[in-house]
């Protein structure tokens, strides 16, 4: 154990987590859901970029240790990590709930609040016009359909 907790640094432990989170979607989309190849393509690009992306940084991270590059100790702040954990999974929650366009706004400004940015007409306003036009862009362009959530689907808006 002493050995592998010298190379788990904070990129090794983020990118790990991020590995797990992106094969869990992953793994749901291709064999639970079982949904049609073709519309796995974008998805399954953009999982294959995570992967390697992610893959890179664990090997990094370690070949960084390994030369004996300063690294930050593992969870230099506990708090942001664990504020950053439970934002991704109450984002999670809001998205079946409230859909892309809501949950991303809310995701963004508690995010941004959390982190003691001031300007909050500037962030709400950008927010909204990046997240409404990140929205269209996928429904127009792409022709995916982004999740409206289970409330709004009761609600029939």
């Amino acid at each position: 154990m002493g050995k592998l907790k010298k190379y788990l640094t904070i990129d090794v432990v983020m990118a790990a987590v991020i590995l797990l989170i992106v094969g869990i979607l992953a793994f749901n989309g291709y064999v639970v859901k079982k949904l049609p190849a073709l519309s796995l393509r974008f998805p399954g690009f953009v999982f294959l970029m995570v992967f390697v992306v992610g893959i890179f940084e664990i090997v990094r991270g370690v070949n960084d240790v390994r030369k004996g590059a300063k690294q930050k100790p593992l969870f230099v702040s506990r708090r942001n990590f664990l504020f950053m954990c439970l934002a991704v999974i109450g984002y999670i929650a809001l998205f079946c709930l409230l859909g892309f366009v809501v949950s991303s706004i809310i995701f963004s400004v508690v995010f941004a609040v959390y982190h003691r940015y001031s300007k909050y007409f500037v962030l709400i306003a950008a927010t909204c016009v990046i997240v409404i036009g990140l929205y269209f862009c996928f429904v127009r362009f792409l022709g995916a359909d982004l999740p409206a959530g289970i409330l709004f689907s009761i609600l029939k808006f």
